[in-house]
Parts: C-alpha cells; sequence; structure tokens
C-alpha cells in the first residue's frame, strides 16, 4: 500500500465510523455494538495503516465502557508492533492518570513512551506534557520543572510529527511551587501557545 492508498483508507474507515455512530444513536465512544462491529472489520481489513486507525478506536471505545484491561491490550499490542511509534503509550497513561486514577502507573507508562518519543523523534512535546500532568497531580513540581526545562531545550525534529506549545499544566502549578527563573523563562516561552486548555 502506497501512503496516498493508506491515507484514503484511513479516510474512508473514520467515514465509516461516523455512519456506524450516527446509525447505532451513539454520539461518542462506549458502544458495545461499534465494539462488535470494528472488530469485525479488522478480521477483513490488510491496509496496516489502517488497521492501526481502527485499533485506536477500539481501544477508545473499550476505554469508555470501561474496560481499562481491554483498551491497555490494544495499546500495548500497537507499541508492540511499531515501538517508534509512541502514541499508544501516550494514550495509555492519559487513562491510567484520569480514568483509573493510578497516577504511578501513569508515570512508568509515559516514561516508557518518553524512551520511544526520543527515539524517534515523534511527539516529544506531547510526551513531556503528560509527564508534567501526571507529576502535577501528584504535587511532584521538581519532576514538573524537570519537564519545563526538557521543553526549553526541544530543538525541532523533522523526522516526526508533534503538537504545538502547551501551558495548561503550567498554569495550573501553584504560586511558587516551581523556581521563579524558569517559571518567567517558561511563561515567556508559552506566551506563542495562545489559550490554556484545562
Amino acid at each position: 500500500m502506497t501512503n496516498d492508498e493508506s491515507r484514503h483508507g484511513i479516510s474512508a474507515a473514520e467515514r465509516w465510523l461516523k455512519q456506524l455512530r450516527r446509525a447505532s444513536g451513539s454520539r461518542g465512544a462506549g458502544d458495545q455494538r461499534i465494539v462488535h462491529a470494528i472488530e469485525s472489520r479488522l478480521g477483513t481489513e490488510l491496509d496496516p495503516a489502517v488497521r492501526r486507525h481502527l485499533n485506536l478506536e477500539l481501544a477508545s471505545e473499550h476505554k469508555a465502557l470501561g474496560r481499562y484491561d481491554h483498551s491497555e491490550r490494544v495499546y500495548r499490542h500497537l507499541f508492540n508492533q511499531l515501538p517508534e511509534e509512541p502514541m499508544p503509550l501516550i494514550l495509555l497513561a492519559g487513562q491510567k492518570l484520569h480514568h483509573e486514577d493510578d497516577p504511578a502507573a501513569a508515570m512508568k507508562t509515559i516514561n516508557q513512551a518518553l524512551e520511544s518519543a526520543f527515539r524517534s523523534g515523534n511527539f516529544r512535546r506531547m510526551a513531556l506534557g503528560v509527564k508534567a500532568r501526571i507529576a502535577l497531580a501528584e504535587g511532584r513540581f521538581r519532576v514538573v520543572e524537570e519537564v519545563l526545562r526538557q521543553l526549553l531545550d526541544l530543538r525541532n525534529d523533522k523526522r516526526g510529527a508533534d503538537v504545538g506549545i502547551e501551558r495548561d499544566f503550567f498554569d495550573r502549578l501553584p504560586p511558587g511551587a516551581i523556581d521563579k527563573t524558569l517559571a518567567l523563562r517558561y511563561a515567556q516561552y508559552a506566551r506563542t501557545a495562545g489559550p490554556s486548555r484545562r
């Protein structure tokens, strides 16, 4: 499959999912009928990029249904298939933090994702942002400081994709929680980020 064919296949899969959700009356993730439909389609889909996209959607459906062990299994399977792609572990770390209320497991997962991100150049800033959110949830402000320094030191890497500058975790820091000079540097850096997302 060429990249263009894969992109076309992913677009077609997205349209299929949208129609499926509309037909089932489902507004978002969390419908067992969608899980069965995705699993059925995965049984016949040959394009690896489309399979990956469908598996990410499947993990999201499992997560929304509260079946965290199922979604984790899918995320880890995807990561094992392509260890240079950190996104499945980034998503899993977010799940561990926000849905399973397990920041220790979230931190372990995001550290593994960061190794992949820095190895490949993919989603380094995104993974660091997730690590900062986990550390903030645990009140580990020294770890947040370390992440901010890493973000400030990042240089563009043309090998991979990433998100823009994020600042929501910075804006939620209690006053005086981190080094004042570092806080001023990051505030200046983050001015280009626009409004904070919370």
